[in-house]
Order: C-alpha cells, then structure tokens, then sequence
C-alpha cells in the first residue's frame, strides 16, 4: 500500500468517527432548541413586566407627590400658617430703609451678617443661603464679606420682597423637616410649628437632655412631670420635656419669653403675637374652628368646652358621687359639652352635679340624653373588658362625618394630651380630613385640641354616639 493509500484510510476513519459525533450533536440540538425559544420568551415575558411593574410604581409615586405638593401648596395658603408666619416674625424682623422697601444688612448680636427676619448670611466660615439669594440674583457672600469688613455701617440693602419669600420659603423646608423626622410620633400641625421654630432658631432640634423622641415617648403622658400648665401660668416645673424648649426659669428675659412661646404654641396650640394679642391654631378640611373656649364643627355647631375644674365650679358639690365637681365631676361635664351644641345651655356642670343623679354609668348617660331629645347608641356598649379607641375607628370616624358626637368612657392611660389614672368620660367632637386627626372635647384643664386615635393609649370600656 503506498503513501496516498495509507493518507486515504486514514481520512476515512477519521470521519467515521467524526459522523456519529456531528449526528449526536445535531440530534440534541434539534430536541434542545424549542427549549432554548421558551427560555427566551419567559426571560423576555419577566422583562416586559417588571417594566410594567415599574411604571406603575413610578406613576403611583409621582401621583402621590403631586397630591401632596397639592396639599401643602394648600397648606401653606392658609390661616394657620399666615399665624405661624407672624408668630416667628415677631421675634425677628429685620430693620429697614425709611421707604420700608429693603432690609438692611446687620448683626444678629453674635457678630454675623444676618438680614431680615433672622436669615444669617455668613456663621464663622460657611455662608448660608447663598443659592436662595443668588435664585434672585443677589450674591449674598459679596453682602456678608462686605459686612464684615465694616459692621458698624448700615448701607447694605436686599429687597424686603427677596428676603420675605426666601425666609418664607426656609420656614416650609424647616417645616417639612421636621414632620418627616418626627412623624411616627403622630404629633398635630401646630406642634410641627413648634419645633420648626426649634429647628429656626437653634439650627438642629438636640438636646442636652436626650432626644425629642425619647423625651418625647417618655415624658408626654407622665403622671410625675407636672409641666402641662396652663398658658397664662408661670408655675411651669423643669421636666427634661420642658428643658428641651426652655431651660430657663421663669424670668422677663427675651430668651425666656421666646422659648416659652414655642412650649405654649407645642402643648396648646397658641400663637403668642407678645403683644397682648395671640390666635389659636384652627382645624381645617372637614375639621372645625378651635377658638379655646369653644369649638364650631364643620356642621356649623358650636361647643363649649366646660372643663370640670373650672374655679368658678371646682369646689361645688356632687352628692350623686361623694365628691366635688372638680375631682369627679367628668361625665356631667361631658354631657353638658355635647349638649352645648345644640343650644341647651341650662345644661352645664352644675345643674347636673346638684340635679342629686349620679352620671357613673351607660344607663344614666343614656336616660339624660333621651330626657333632652337626643337619638342615641352604642358603639361598644358598656364592658368589663376593654378596647382602645383605634380598633373602633372606622364607626367613630362614620359618626363624626355624619355629624355625631362621641362620649366615651376610658382608664389609665392619656387623655387628650395629659394621663390620668382611673376611669375619666370625654367627648369626640370632630374629625379633620385633612390630617386624620381628631378633636377631643376634655373636661380636664387641659384642653383636648386634635390627637390621632392611634397616640391615644388609654382603653375604653364604653364608646356611646349621640345626636339630634
């Protein structure tokens, strides 16, 4: 066999090894490629609707910030923050040119550039709201170094339109910061004033006596702390809670009287103008007016808020419970609450605590309120066992819309912004939309104001709706 033979049969065997392994790999192929196809149309499949997912998501988001954006834009238009507006001006307004028209640059009594209501220019090496100012086209560094070079002169002026809507504008992103860092405390609109004025006047909200949150979770209902005072009362004691807003004591300083603006404005809702003159902060949206003697729901009734340890009553006896209108007197004085707003006022604390019945239970509150015309019934009927008030929401919340009104009676735990031991009635008068909150009608000293039926932890085991 020659050479070119030998070459042959070798060729030949090499592809009959060859041919078996092409036909394999072909045979697999053939079966494998209808799976490779679904493979690729899953993947493809997946793809398409985690987009759709997304989009959704990104719609529902953008929709909702839209709505929010909405609703503050609403916000700050409105009553209460033209009080909060006035209420910070008050302690910081800048002085200006004889025309009225700018502000003059000045000190802020630290030695910084600052201009008018409280906007500092420069602190030690950092200059502030230099976007802001240069989105008017003012450069407000040249303003603050030529400050400095000579303070003791005043000849540099911005526009009191520029500086007011700056500081307008600062005041909303201090706002905004605080109702985010605080949320989970459930804390009303006007104590989100409070500490943005805080947050204002400090540049931070920390403390030397720990957190806010903890203060806050741990001092707000405390039976030991008595900061909770009456506004126009000095006898404020020196709680951590107080001290994170005023660590001094009372005194005719202006540092004083500032930080117990923001304590007043937190616990009551009061906008001190220091003049005499001051507004509480209003309900809105499906709420009602809040003037501090009375409350007008948004049905146009109006309420007195008897409070059972009123001085002109405190002392009167209630014989129907061994015991005076002021320590015991709280379901009279709830009832007469309610029956205010439809303009029984012979019913108030005293005629009932001497009428010689004793309002303990259901079956009193129940025969007073037929006795005077009113429809009644029982959300949860009186109990040995207990509920709190958030897992009978959605009846309270249809009741309030409906133009109802809530007594309730409760134990241990915080009523309307103070904690009482033992059982305690008080009213539900309305419910704010706007916000999800609720106005409590409290015949204890304190006044109820707005509260999240979540934040409120005391129990009851008697919820009762009346109306006419």
């Amino acid at each position: 066999m020659g050479v070119k033979e030998v070459l042959d049969a070798a060729q030949d065997v090499k592809q009959a090894v060859k041919d078996p392994v092409e036909t394999a790999k072909k045979a697999i192929k053939a079966k494998m490629m209808p799976y490779v196809g679904i493979g690729i149309g899953i993947f493809v499949g997946v793809i398409v609707i985690v987009g759709i997912i997304a989009g959704i998501v990104s719609a529902v988001a953008a929709e909702d910030e839209e709505r929010q954006t909405r609703n503050m834009e609403g916000y700050y238009a409105g009553a209460n923050w033209e009080k909060f507006l006035r209420y910070v001006e008050i302690n910081e307004g800048g002085s200006k040119t004889a025309d009225g028209l700018y502000y003059y640059v000045e000190d802020d009594s630290e030695h910084n550039p600052t201009i008018g209501h409280g906007l500092c220019l420069k602190s030690g090496s950092s200059y502030l709201h230099v976007d802001e100012f240069a989105a008017y086209g003012v450069d407000s560094k040249d303003l603050a170094d030529k400050w400095l070079e000579n303070p003791s002169r005043k000849y540099l002026t911005v526009s009191v339109e520029i500086c007011d809507k700056i500081w307008s504008e600062h005041l909303k992103g201090l706002f905004d910061s605080v109702s985010t860092t605080y949320s989970s405390l459930g804390l009303t609109e006007y104590q989100y004033m409070a500490l943005a004025d805080v947050l204002y006047r400090r540049g931070d909200t920390s403390s030397e006596y720990g957190s806010f949150t903890s203060l806050y979770n741990s001092l707000w209902n405390s039976t030991e702390d008595k900061y909770k005072e009456d506004p126009s009362s000095e006898t404020y004691s020196m709680s951590s809670l107080y001290k994170f807003f005023n660590n001094n004591r009372p005194n005719d300083s202006g540092v004083y009287k500032r930080k117990k603006r923001q304590w007043v404005l937190f616990k009551y809702g009061w906008f001190d103008y220091q003049d005499g003159t001051g507004e509480y902060w209003e309900e809105s949206a499906g709420g009602g007016y809040f003037d501090g003697d009375t409350y007008t729901d948004s049905f146009g009734r109006t309420f007195k808020l008897y409070k059972q340890n009123d001085p002109e009553w405190e002392n009167v006896a209630y014989p129907g419970y061994r015991g005076t209108i002021g320590a015991n007197g709280c379901c009279p004085t709830s009832m007469s609450i309610i029956c205010s707003g439809w303009g029984l006022d012979e019913v108030n604390p005293v005629s009932l605590c001497t009428s010689g019945r004793s309002y303990t239970g259901s079956d009193a509150v129940r025969a007073l309120f037929a006795e005077k015309g009113f429809n009644y019934q029982e959300i949860y009927p009186y109990n040995t066992s207990r509920v709190s008030l958030s897992s009978k929401e959605a009846q309270i919340k249809e009741a309030l819309l409906a133009g109802k009104k809530i007594i309730v009676r409760a134990y241990n735990g915080n009523f309307s912004g103070s904690y009482y031991s033992g059982g305690h009635f008080f009213t539900i008068l309305g419910y704010n939309s706007s916000n999800n909150m609720y106005f409590f009608g409290d015949p204890i000293m304190y006044w109820g104001g707005e509260m999240s039926l979540s934040a409120y932890t005391a129990t009851a085991d008697y919820i009762g709706v009346v109306w006419k």
